[in-house]
């Protein structure tokens, strides 16, 4: 099983700040021209996912997630001072601060309905960006629906297309193919779980322990107040006797 906890977490932990530094999703969509000219047309990119015809309403829920691993794939073809890889990783972000405001349990469980309907296919440079580039205006337009009913599974596999025939086909055609997601999802949950606990734990200890120093120096405070007037009272006391 391929296991990508670590990248998970990344996400939902450290990628919190990226929901005030990106406000639209659609902001940095004048970088996809610059991606097309870059990279030649017959340059072949590997996807999942749920045609449109397919998915509905659902269309941008169910392929938000599988966009960003293509990207994340995508990234690995370029150097790091590349200009195309920052575009890229860019995207990535904006596709990370869309799914932070999901609802991860809702967009599993979907997923899994939609489990066989999952295609996988080279799609060439041009129809891909402009997937990514209609995908990228639904989620900033809040076409986010989970109610969706998915229909029959295919009774038999597509094979996978030819170059030839993914360059006349945008994103339509393709075999069936279950994210790595889906393979990962309750011990990513478990984890996070976890993590969240002891996140609580901590903070309540350390409330705790703020409070406790607060209420020693003030119980300090009275006793250092209260030693003067005891010291002035013993020499009184004194004379009285004598």
């Amino acid at each position: 099983m391929d296991v990508k906890v670590p990248f998970l977490l990344l996400s939902l932990l450290t990628n919190l700040t990226l929901c005030f530094e990106y406000g639209s999703p659609v902001t940095d969509l004048h970088r996809v021209a610059l991606l097309k000219q870059d990279l030649p047309s017959d340059y072949l990119i590997p996807i999942s996912y749920v045609p449109n015809e397919v998915a509905g309403t659902c269309w941008v829920v169910l392929n938000i997630y599988p966009l960003e691993q293509s990207l994340e794939r995508l990234t690995n073809n370029f150097g790091d001072k590349s200009t195309n890889r920052e575009s890229l990783l860019i995207f990535i972000e904006i596709l990370q601060t869309v799914w932070l405001k999901f609802d991860h349990m809702k967009v599993e469980i979907l997923m899994q309905y939609f489990d066989c309907h999952y295609h996988e296919q080279h799609i060439p440079s041009g129809p891909y960006f402009d997937y990514m580039e209609n995908l990228l205006r639904g989620a900033d337009r809040g076409l986010f629906d989970f109610s969706c009913e998915p229909p029959l599974c295919p009774s038999t596999r597509q094979t996978f297309t030819t170059p030839q025939e993914t360059s006349q086909s945008p994103p339509n055609l393709g075999t069936q193919q279950t994210p790595e997601f889906l393979e990962v999802n309750n011990l990513t949950l478990l984890i996070f779980v976890t993590i969240s606990i002891a996140v609580c734990v901590i903070v309540c200890v350390f409330l705790w322990l703020s409070r406790s120093r607060r209420r020693l120096h003030v119980c300090s405070t009275e006793n250092i107040q209260m030693q003067p007037t005891k010291m002035t009272q013993t020499p009184t006391a004194s004379l009285k006797h004598d």
